[in-house]
């Protein structure tokens, strides 16, 4: 059977942005992987002569010169990948290269102050969603040539080659699902049990939460665990039982929409709505927005992720509402803004148009209560001709270029505002369009599947008094084995004396069976002497009348 190619070979043999970096890096891990094989095969060789007791033979010193020499051309090989790899763009990197570069900016991410380093957080924030995005582009490519690699053989091979991969890929989940089933139950029931903590409630109290959570996993992507994950989200959040249930397959959406993990989705849906003081049943709303704004702009779920928190408290005291707030944000990052300089920024012009008194609000000319107050007052003075030295005098040095970024596209907020209102239609076509693939049918199988083994979660009482049993037993032992480190003062010496009184008693009857034997060969002994004495007799008294 034909190895499947991974999406970085696939790159790397079609050479569609190879360098030579590229090819270096490939030959070089090619290089590698061949001198890890030799080693295993010399340590077992070496270990044969280990158990051979010929460690210090000749072969053997061979052998561990030339493991060094295999391992020291290994560190060799990676130090020359790391050089390669430094002198690689966004473009040419592989799946893996761009997947270790990510980890490596989110870790350096982690690890920088935003507030005592601004100037490296943002630069650091900037490579991490362009890392992201060409993660994408990459995955996108691989998947148009794995087309083109599965077009080129003939009809009726492909057809039964589909058709028995199917049928293995639905059996293996099928029995994968079977042998996990206990474990799918018990971990079902403990995040059940946590989400019911945090409620502080009991479990049967949040029966509701978890039929929801089983009847979602069977119709979407997510497992009814992953559900029940999302709901615990919320909680942490502050949502309340029915809250979570207003909101839950709204946020499943999002998460599908935006290709989010589902916790992460929950705590920026469920953070953006507790911020502009929504109820629970306008989650639709909140997410739609949030959602759509990602087509409609250069805005992503990671820039949404990281600037919310910063300008929608300040916004909805401003009055502005999610929709304005986003589009606020849509047309700074369709400038090429930053995430945290966007939301700084804008939250500072919002601050400053708070002071009725102040330059910014008198040179507006009228209050500012909302986009519909600010998108004409913004468009009037930029056709009075006001200059960069007026704007800057007009808001701060870290606010200037947003405040004439708005300046110059103030219509584009509006329009931009628009797009993304009323937006629940949108959002459930965005939801289902990134499941209408093959992919996508793949893990709605497996969580129905999941569904499946679940329909055994009301049976769990029957597994819980098996475990109870089993547990029964072994603390009976550990009773036992406590009982006996407590007393061993009495059993040991009791313990031995009964051996000893079993072996002597065996000790003593073998004794008295040799003794039978010996009775019995003795009998056989006078036996015998008898009747040599009697034929002695005979043959006398024969001798005598012979001689007679």
């Amino acid at each position: 059977m034909a190895k499947k190619l991974t999406e970085d070979e696939i790159k790397w043999i079609l050479s569609l942005d190879a360098t030579q970096a590229q090819q270096s890096i490939h030959k070089l891990t090619k290089a590698n992987k061949d001198l890890e094989s030799s080693n295993k095969a010399i340590r077992a060789e070496m270990a044969k002569l280990t158990a051979q007791g010929k460690a210090n033979s000749a072969e053997y010193e061979n052998l561990n010169r030339q493991l060094k020499a295999n391992s020291e051309a290994i560190s060799k090989n990676k130090a020359q990948i790391r050089e390669h790899e430094k002198t690689l763009g966004l473009e040419n990197m592989t799946m893996k290269q761009l997947e270790k570069r990510y980890k490596e900016l989110q870790s350096e991410l982690k690890n920088t102050s935003k507030n005592l380093q601004p100037q490296q957080w943002n630069k650091l924030n900037k490579e991490l969603r362009e890392t992201s995005v060409a993660m994408g582009r990459v995955s996108n490519e691989a998947k148009k040539t794995s087309g083109i690699f599965g077009g080129l053989g003939k009809m009726k091979a492909a057809v039964l080659g589909g058709f028995m991969a199917l049928g293995s890929y639905i059996g293996t989940q099928f029995f994968q699902a079977l042998r996990n089933a206990f474990t799918t139950i018990t971990e079902f029931e403990a995040a059940n049990s946590k989400l019911a903590g945090i409620l502080q409630k009991k479990k049967k109290e949040i029966k509701d939460l978890t039929n929801d959570a089983l009847r979602l996993g069977k119709a979407t992507k997510y497992t009814a665990g992953e559900v029940t994950g999302l709901q615990t989200e919320l909680a942490k959040l502050g949502f309340n039982q029915t809250e979570i249930l207003q909101a839950t397959e709204h946020v499943l959406r999002f998460a599908e929409a935006v290709e989010a993990e589902l916790p992460a989705a929950a705590k920026v849906a469920g953070a953006a709505l507790r911020a502009f003081n929504l109820p629970a049943t306008e989650m639709e709303r909140v997410v739609s927005t949030l959602a759509v704004a990602t087509t409609k702009s250069a805005l992503d779920f990671v820039f949404l992720e990281s600037s919310l928190s910063t300008i929608a408290p300040v916004a909805r005291t401003f009055g502005f509402s999610i929709e304005e707030t986003i589009a606020l944000l849509g047309v700074l990052a369709d400038s090429g803004f930053d995430a945290s300089s966007a939301a700084t920024a804008t939250r500072n012009i919002l601050l400053n148009l708070a002071d009725g008194s102040g330059k910014l609000a008198v040179a507006l000319g009228q209050p500012v209560k909302s986009l519909d107050d600010l998108t004409p007052a913004l468009v009037k003075l930029r056709d009075s001709g006001v200059d960069l030295a007026t704007t800057l005098e007009l808001t701060d040095k870290r606010s200037v270029s947003a405040f004439n970024t708005f300046l110059q596209g103030a219509e584009k907020t509006t329009v931009l505002r628009d797009a993304i209102t009323d937006a629940g239609g949108a959002l459930k076509e965005m939801a289902e369009e990134n499941l209408d693939n093959a992919a996508g049918s793949g893990k709605i199988m497996v969580s129905a599947l999941e569904g499946l083994i679940l329909k055994f979660y009301e049976s769990r009482g029957i597994m819980k008094a098996v475990i109870d049993g089993i547990t029964g037993i072994i603390n009976a032992l550990s009773w036992c084995i406590g009982k006996f480190t407590e007393y061993r003062a009495v059993l040991i010496p009791l313990t031995s004396a009964m051996v000893a009184y079993v072996a002597v008693l065996k000790t003593s009857v073998a004794w008295k069976k040799k003794n039978a034997i010996a009775t019995g060969e003795q009998i056989a002994m006078s036996k015998t002497e008898a009747l040599l004495a009697k034929l002695s007799t005979a043959a006398i008294a024969a001798k005598n009348t012979l001689l007679g």
